[in-house]
């Protein structure tokens, strides 16, 4: 039998050599993964026994190095991807869950501080749930919404919900289509397809061929979603509602350009950890 620390070796290297950034990493993963460890600590400790793997384990182990350097994502890979306060499930269905859209979050508890207040949120475009259930986590007595156009991504997000002990109400809906007339937020959230058509082509295998499209472009400029959310968005908010954009690289100006044209106000700036101007929040005018 060969020791879990030569293969784990050759793993990174393997993954290094297939230009894969987060190679140590992905690897230290992939292994707690396939051998169904409790964490990196565990790990730790069977490389400091010097473990030897049996052959079973040493098959699975390849097999999923080989997703990896196919470019699969490590999260599709291991099904699951931390967001804020928990784990949720993660398909090709719906977009992987980043650290920038945490922000969302953040700003969220600055623009409604107590915890306790039976707010209405809705999360348009909700994918995995995980900011409609993050809600639902931090803000138990409110009421929470998420839409999505994907059945698939709805099923997930059902389950994520599930596995988290919350309750979200998740409804199949083209952005605010099948909301009806008389329903009002307090704070509408979205994250929507940001991304230019022009760049979603050059974006790396691991992106473009894992994840779905829909979820990442608009396949025109990055901003017609946008128009579409500002001008819908308007009457489901209560008077001095919130609306909250996750945005890309340079969008800032064009996507308050958009959203004030509505009659929406200005209201906050967030940066993201790279000092990029990622989470935009618009009041309605009461």
């Amino acid at each position: 039998m060969t020791t879990l620390r030569t293969i784990l070796s050759q793993a990174k290297q393997r993954l290094r050599d297939a230009s894969i950034q987060t190679y140590a990493i992905d690897a230290e993963l992939l292994m707690i993964y396939s051998l169904n460890y409790q964490g990196r600590e565990e790990l730790l400790l069977q490389l400091s026994n010097d473990t030897s793997l049996t052959s079973i384990q040493q098959i699975v182990f390849e097999e999923n190095v080989q997703r990896r350097i196919a470019r699969e994502p490590i999260s599709q890979i291991l099904g699951t991807k931390h967001f804020y306060l928990s784990k949720f499930k993660v398909t090709s269905h719906v977009l992987t869950p980043r650290p920038e859209t945490e922000l969302m979050i953040d700003s969220i508890l600055q623009t409604f501080p107590d915890r306790s207040y039976p707010y209405d949120f809705l999360d348009l475009g909700t994918g995995s749930g995980c900011i409609a259930i993050t809600l639902a986590m931090l803000y138990p007595q409110a009421s929470v919404t998420g839409l999505d156009i994907s059945v698939e991504a709805l099923c997930t997000a059902r389950e994520n919900a599930k596995s988290n002990n919350v309750h979200v109400r998740f409804l199949e809906s083209n952005w605010c289509d099948q909301l009806e007339k008389d329903e009002v937020y307090d704070a509408i959230l979205s994250n929507p397809p940001y991304i230019p058509y022009k760049d979603w082509v050059g974006l790396e295998a691991d992106v473009k061929e894992y994840e779905p499209s829909i979820a990442l472009t608009d396949f025109e400029d990055g901003l017609t979603h946008y128009q579409t959310i500002a001008k819908q968005t308007y009457d489901f908010l209560k008077p001095g509602g919130f609306l909250l954009f996750e945005i890309g690289i340079e969008q800032a100006s064009a996507v308050c350009d958009i959203t004030t044209s509505f009659g929406y106000e200005l209201y906050q700036k967030h940066l993201d950890l790279n000092n990029i101007e990622r989470c935009l929040i618009f009041q309605k005018k009461s």
